[in-house]
């Protein structure tokens, strides 16, 4: 099967934060800081002229992770459709992951003391659906699916509204 990832497209994202409810729902996260999905808000600029860019963002499921190159129990590993997966069954709680992983996605259940990802909503996918993020974003804001269509898609959004000069439309992935 395809790699898959996730799109982002920033024009479309207002900070609503349905995908991080979403997941936290689908994954059974207490509120709080604890969370497999952030909505990241970057302010720019100087007064008159400020710009608040807003970015979703979640495990990148990496081609080649380091959290799981680093896991001495070998509790991460890949799936058939490249989402990185980790077994909290065989997770020991050591944290290497966490500090191995240059966007900090690990994050630990103290209840249990075993780590927790994005796991791309694994049984979603297995029954046809995308992940719980992308399925709730009424702004169209998020999208997952294969990296070749994610980047066909996000090549033609950049094509339409190339009068934009930043880039805000990224795939998640690769």
């Amino acid at each position: 099967m395809a790699q898959w990832g996730f799109m982002v497209d920033q024009r479309k994202c207002i900070g609503c934060k349905a995908c991080e409810m979403a997941c936290k729902s689908r994954n059974k996260l207490d509120p709080g800081d604890a969370r497999l999905r952030r909505v990241q808000m970057i302010e720019s600029g100087t007064f008159p002229d400020t710009k608040v860019t807003r970015f979703s963002m979640s495990c990148m499921h990496c081609v080649n992770p380091a959290c799981a190159a680093v896991c001495p129990a070998g509790a991460i590993s890949k799936d058939q459709d490249g989402a990185v997966l980790a077994d909290r069954n065989a997770c020991i709680g050591c944290h290497y992951c966490f500090f191995a992983c240059p966007f900090g996605v690990p994050q630990y259940r103290e209840e249990d003391g075993t780590m927790i990802k994005c796991d791309l909503c694994a049984d979603r996918r297995v029954m046809g659906l995308v992940p719980a993020c992308a399925h709730t974003c009424f702004h169209y804001a998020l999208a997952a699916g294969p990296i070749n269509e994610l980047s066909a898609m996000a090549s033609e959004q950049s094509r339409l509204f190339s009068e934009h000069t930043n880039p805000s439309v990224f795939v998640i992935g690769h």
